[in-house]
């Protein structure tokens, strides 16, 4: 796998909220570095119980991918995060991201985003 296809399988795991698919995509030392977790998740299994844990809490998520950028074991991409809770109320905030690989596995995904810019 390439650096951009990682970082277009990350974000169509997400809007399929499929935790297992994304999990499946981080190197046993992969880091998934998530503002909101509290403990940044590494590997294949805490990164699939993190995002599983943060989809028990939605309905359905939108990442529009706007920018992506790629070189080599690294992606660059700027889009939104577009999100339904369980009462109905929506969260969309714009959202940077950057992937690295080794060997075709996510070694470090990270994310950037400020929520005080919900809209």
């Amino acid at each position: 796998m390439d650096a951009e296809t990682a970082m277009r399988e990350l974000c169509a795991g997400w809007e399929r909220m499929d935790a297992k698919a994304i999990g499946a995509l981080f190197a046993p030392d992969g880091v998934y570095e998530g503002p909101l977790f509290g403990e940044f998740p590494v590997g294949p299994e805490a990164v699939e119980a993190a995002c599983a844990a943060a989809f028990a809490e939605l309905t359905e998520v939108q990442v529009p991918v706007t920018t992506l950028a790629a070189s080599g074991q690294v992606a660059l991409a700027e889009g939104r995060f577009q999100c339904t809770d369980h009462a109905g109320a929506r969260t969309d905030f714009p959202l940077v991201m950057a992937v690295e690989l080794r060997d075709g596995r996510i070694v470090r995904f990270t994310e950037y985003f400020d929520t005080a810019k919900v809209v």
